[in-house]
């Protein structure tokens, strides 16, 4: 096992096919984690998968066990975290 493995940097091509991936599953899932998405699709291109398909069907896979696809925004609405509203006099 090398130690350097996760120091392995993709090629301008690879990161273009990646955002490509990222950017195919922003439109089909609407919102998700992107960085971990991000993360994982280097890792799966490390293991060797680097077909643009195979990405992509890895990247649903990953998605739909992080249940990213329950969170997918009905309708349009957009998620907004929880606002606290504090009066502060003086």
């Amino acid at each position: 096992m090398s130690s350097n493995a996760y120091q392995y940097y993709l090629s301008p091509d690879d990161m273009t096919k990646i955002e490509r991936v990222l950017a195919e599953a922003g439109n089909y899932y609407g919102q998700f984690e992107r960085l971990g998405a991000a993360n994982y699709l280097t890792r799966k291109f490390q293991e060797g998968v680097t077909e643009e398909t195979a990405l992509m069907l890895a990247l649903h896979r990953y998605l739909k066990t992080r249940g990213a696809w329950q969170h997918a925004p009905a309708g349009g609405s957009e998620y907004r975290p929880p606002r606290h509203h504090h009066h502060h006099h003086g």
